[in-house]
């Protein structure tokens, strides 16, 4: 347990430095930093909206308002965190902007992939159904257990990413999971 820990803090000593690096004029230094978290970003956000089209392009939006705002970044949060909250900024605003109507793909698609292998078009069809119960939990709770489980970020990086407290990244993430629970139960019986 000390190994993790130690290992979280020299990540973050290692961004700071590298934060420092490119305020004093090296650009490798931002290379750096997006060859460490673009893939980590970019399936953040594809698994919020589930296109990985839009989801390359607002990672790439992402790390374009990093590099312009980076001269400001005061420390205040770890890197990551500051780097997490723009991209879920932007990608919330490409959510307001574009309301679609179905966020994932069709099941024709996954059914032509599986090409006849009924375990594969079922394992599939079961992931589909999750990300839609997923969609359609309140946006706060979606983020919250996507950041949860899928980035295993503690509640405390939570709420600092989304603007609150401890406590409410945990009752957050407490509500998601008795909805995603109901709202699989309902969604199970339906098929």
């Amino acid at each position: 347990m000390v190994s993790i820990k130690m290992k979280k803090e020299n990540v973050v000593d290692d961004d700071l430095q590298l934060v420092e690096r490119f305020k004093r004029g090296d650009q490798s230094a931002f290379d750096e930093l997006v060859l460490s978290y673009q893939s980590r970003i970019y399936y953040l956000i594809l698994r919020i909206i589930g296109d990985s089209d839009e989801a390359a392009d607002i990672a790439q939006s992402t790390f374009v308002k990093v590099y312009r705002s980076l001269h400001s970044f005061r420390g205040r949060s770890s890197f990551k965190t500051w780097l997490y909250r723009i991209a879920i900024n932007l990608t919330k605003n490409y959510l307001r902007e574009k309301v679609k109507k179905e966020r994932l793909p069709p099941l024709r698609e996954a059914e032509r992939q599986a090409e006849g292998k009924l375990e594969e078009m079922i394992a599939k069809e079961r992931s589909q159904m999750l990300r839609e119960t997923v969609s359609l939990l309140p946006e706060r709770q979606r983020l919250t257990l996507i950041l949860r489980i899928y980035e295993e970020l503690p509640y405390k990086e939570i709420a600092r990413i989304m603007g609150g407290t401890t406590g409410l990244a945990k009752v957050n993430y407490y509500h998601a999971i008795n909805n995603l629970r109901k709202k699989w139960t309902k969604l199970n019986s339906a098929h």
